[in-house]
């Protein structure tokens, strides 16, 4: 936002970012009682099965309303902004894809790494998303197609890389786990 409230000069354009990352947020925002309810579970049983279950279906419900967002942008944009900011309903079709990439970096953060007892490795998605990000602000900023439509989609391609991030060292820790369990067994 900082970014974009330095180098996009059109003031109408920032508006509009401003208000369609606020429906983001709202919407990604429905995604924490569903992650405060799966932390205990896990720090109690670590239970993939459930993890699984909720991916599976919380992919397609994500999915789903990420398509109901974007083809809902403009009653969502006079909503939330009013008719003068109807022209830039379109930065919440670019915006939808968000909330399909950040629904499984949120179930497998803290609900996961954090209770199975790798705060470092969550910490370690968080920056290097991060610093992904800024490092692709920087880019397009070099290569002079810094835009509202090519930050929306560089935050789309940060989502990506905290879930794949998340998703190896949850990987991880399973694997190791099921490591451990056969080793006993074998004892």
């Amino acid at each position: 936002t900082l970014m974009i409230g330095l180098f996009i000069t059109e003031q109408a354009q920032i508006s509009y970012w401003s208000i369609a990352m606020t429906a983001v947020v709202a919407v990604q925002a429905l995604y924490a009682p569903i992650s405060n309810s799966i932390y205990p579970h896990m720090i109690k049983r670590r239970d993939f099965a459930l993890l699984k279950r909720i991916l599976l279906v919380g992919v397609p419900i994500a999915t789903f309303g990420a398509l109901l967002f974007a083809l809902l942008h403009e009653p969502i944009m006079l909503i939330l902004g009013g008719q003068q900011f109807l022209p830039g309903s379109f930065i919440l079709v670019r915006g939808a894809p968000i909330l399909v990439f950040s629904f499984p970096p949120v179930m497998l953060g803290y609900p996961v790494l954090a209770a199975v007892g790798r705060p470092k490795q969550l910490t370690a998605t968080s920056v290097t998303a991060g610093t992904f990000h800024i490092v692709g602000l920087f880019v397009l900023l070099v290569l002079g197609i810094f835009s509202i439509e090519s930050v929306a989609i560089l935050r789309c391609c940060t989502e990506a890389v905290l879930f794949l991030g998340r998703a190896f060292f949850v990987w991880r820790f399973h694997t190791e786990q099921k490591a451990i369990k056969a080793q006993e067994q074998q004892s």
